[in-house]
């Protein structure tokens, strides 16, 4: 499947999906006016003419209608980027993660999160700084001198994820639909919550100013996002490693 149709799979059920899943739990929804519901049937009445309606109805789509096996594969089958080249991510795709993000799904429709999405580097790297020095000596050091594994200051474009208190599982939703958007869009992302070591710390307020993190809120994770650097010509013993993964069979029940 190429990249800009998985990309419009993805972005249909992170946008489309979720917008309809919002109307559907928000209670102070009004029914359509009949002037509404006129303009709609002379809508669809021209389109008939046209011959436009097949493109009319693709637009409003379920869901359900959009399940795909190389889709579902393609998620299953991406891995956390190590990575990544200095090339910054153009602000149409900053923007279009950012809206999968705010229409993600969120108990109550009460999306109760915010979102910094950070280019500078400057700030970035003031922010490794500090998780390096509130970690124990040696934490932050490379094993045998291999490779560095990416941190906060490694990609040109990190997501901060901040909410409210005991709404991280919607944060983390949110979190997934941003990481989709990303990997649909063809870049490598990694999910990181060690920032929480600087931006919840003493310098907690002060990064909340910088940021724009609401003051009712916390930082819980970040996404780095960037194009993937070419390892292939990389010593196999600086990027291998990878941790290994539970058995299928442990970690799922199906019940018929």
């Amino acid at each position: 499947m190429k990249k800009g149709l998985i990309a419009s799979l993805l972005l249909a059920v992170l946008l489309t999906g979720c917008s309809t899943a919002y109307a559907e739990t928000t209670p102070t929804e009004e029914p359509a006016s009949e002037a509404t519901e006129e303009t709609t049937e002379e809508t669809e009445a021209t389109a008939e003419e046209t011959g436009e309606t097949e493109a009319a109805v693709s637009v409003s789509v379920p869901v359900s209608a959009v399940s795909n096996e190389e889709f579902a594969r393609y998620l299953t089958e991406v891995k956390t980027n190590q990575y990544f080249e200095d090339t910054p991510v153009p602000a149409e795709d900053i923007q279009l993660i950012l809206e999968a993000g705010v229409n993600a799904q969120s108990g109550m429709n009460q999306q109760s999160w915010h979102f910094t999405a950070v280019t500078s580097q400057e700030i970035l790297q003031q922010i490794a700084d500090d998780m390096s020095a509130g970690m124990p000596a040696g934490a932050m050091s490379s094993a045998g001198g291999a490779m560095q594994k990416a941190g906060i200051a490694d990609a040109p474009l990190a997501i901060l994820i901040s909410c409210g208190d005991g709404k991280d599982y919607d944060a983390g939703l949110a979190t997934q639909a941003m990481n989709a958007a990303a990997l649909a869009l063809g870049y490598g992302t990694k999910i990181v919550s060690s920032p929480s070591i600087a931006l919840n710390g003493e310098n907690q307020a002060g990064y909340k100013e910088l940021l724009g993190i609401p003051d009712d809120m916390a930082f819980v994770g970040a996404i780095l996002i960037g194009e993937k650097t070419d390892t292939s010509t990389l010593d196999a013993d600086a990027i291998t490693g990878p941790t290994t993964r539970n058995a299928f069979s442990e970690m799922t029940t199906l019940v018929e």
